[in-house]
């Protein structure tokens, strides 16, 4: 009918559209400081563009480097004259939110949708996922 529906991911296919949710909670009685959620994206899925939750989400190609989305590089022209150009969305491996204090008892989610790239026989371990329908 075409509204979206969410499933635990088993098993996906080309195409697919995977949402994957990282919840964090404080069971202490102390505020746990500067939490700094990281949450990787599969290399058999691409990111997708304007997903991530909350917005404020850094990303990066290899897991060290973290800078706003959409993360650019540079890339030399024909003429010698170097020009920024946007990364492919299918390179994102990471995203990174700024570190933040989580209060005692208090609970934290980060999320970020990609799309299925490859065969794949089953989800990534990155983090739990589920599949639109």
């Amino acid at each position: 009918n075409g509204s979206e529906q969410l499933a635990p991911a088993q098993a996906v296919k080309p195409g697919d559209m995977l949402q994957y949710t990282v919840n964090y909670k404080n069971f202490g009685n102390q505020a746990v400081r500067q939490l700094v959620a990281t949450l990787p994206i599969p290399p058999e899925t691409e990111y997708q563009s304007l997903t991530a939750l909350p917005s404020d989400a850094l990303a990066s190609v290899e897991g060290k480097i973290f800078e706003r989305v959409p993360l650019l590089r540079k890339v030399k022209q024909a003429d010698g004259k170097l020009v920024e150009v946007p990364v492919p969305l299918a390179e994102y491996r990471f995203l990174r939110w700024p570190e933040r204090d989580l209060a005692a008892g208090a609970s934290y989610s980060v999320s970020a949708r990609t799309r299925v790239i490859s065969v794949a026989t089953s989800v990534p371990a990155a983090a739990p996922a589920s599949t639109l329908r």
